[in-house]
């Protein structure tokens, strides 16, 4: 079973299933794991380096702030709003609820094995 390290600290990391954790927001500094029916866990490092750490277990960009985990994913729809940009809900207890950005819309379609 494929694992992945959470770098709580500089001297400390935590063992997860990358299947467990949903999203990844920017929060400040850090990296915020989102790991549904648990407490985030912030990891030290910046997002676009999880990025790359974690493309290997299919974790994609879809904002500047926010890294994904598709299989987490219950739908997608466009936004109310003016611009009708592409929003995820998730399948979590709260139905998350995140923005894709226009430029990294194609890497989510390529998740999904669409275009």
């Amino acid at each position: 079973m494929a694992r992945v390290l959470i770098h709580v600290a500089d001297d400390r990391r935590v063992v997860v299933d990358p299947d467990a954790i949903s999203h990844v927001q920017l929060h400040g500094e850090l990296s915020r794991v989102f790991l549904p029916g648990a407490e985030p866990l912030d990891d030290t490092r910046k997002l676009g380096a999880l990025a790359v750490h974690w493309k290997a277990h299919g974790f994609v960009r879809i904002h500047d702030e926010c890294l994904l985990n598709p299989s987490w994913v219950r739908e997608m729809q466009r936004s109310g709003g003016a611009e009708r940009r592409w929003q995820v809900v998730l399948n979590d207890a709260q139905g998350t609820q995140l923005d894709v950005e226009r430029e990294q819309l194609a890497g989510l379609w390529t998740a999904f094995g669409e275009r």
